[in-house]
């Protein structure tokens, strides 16, 4: 979380598959609770947000939770896990069941406040080192 006292960011792509091993749900919390202490920014992308609900850790706690295309019913469930009432939880999971690739939602935290759409743009430096990692598609026309 720090290095030489400077704190530093923490990136976790593919968080649905580390969410298998509780020892990692214990980590992610830690990791959440210190991070937040000490102004890191932590990153969490899964594409099984239940997942991360199911599994209460500082970080289902978040800030902002950014949705991209979900179905409306998987949609549905994720906004019920942050507490979202049943019938503002349907009509945000048809507003995201409705996304373009690179559109996302935002929701404040815990689900609460008004969902707020924005596209997102990877920075070159990341798509270079998601490219090494074979992580990155090229969109097709």
């Amino acid at each position: 979380i720090t290095a030489g006292r400077q704190p530093m960011d923490v990136f976790i792509d593919e968080g649905w598959y580390l969410l298998r091993s509780p020892a990692f749900r214990d980590l992610l919390d830690e990791i959440g609770r210190r991070g937040r202490k000490r102004d890191v920014g932590i990153v969490f992308i899964t594409h099984l947000p239940a997942d991360l609900a199911k599994d209460p850790t500082s970080l289902s706690l978040a800030s902002t939770a950014f949705i991209g295309f979900l179905p409306p019913e998987e949609a549905y469930r994720f906004f019920r896990s942050l507490g979202v009432p049943e019938d503002e939880a349907r009509r945000r999971g048809e507003q995201v069941a409705r996304l373009g690739k690179g559109r996302f939602m935002a929701s404040p935290s815990g689900g609460r406040g008004s969902l707020f759409p924005l596209q997102v743009i990877v920075p070159p430096a990341w798509q270079k080192t998601w490219r090494e990692w074979g992580a990155w598609q090229e969109e097709t026309p």
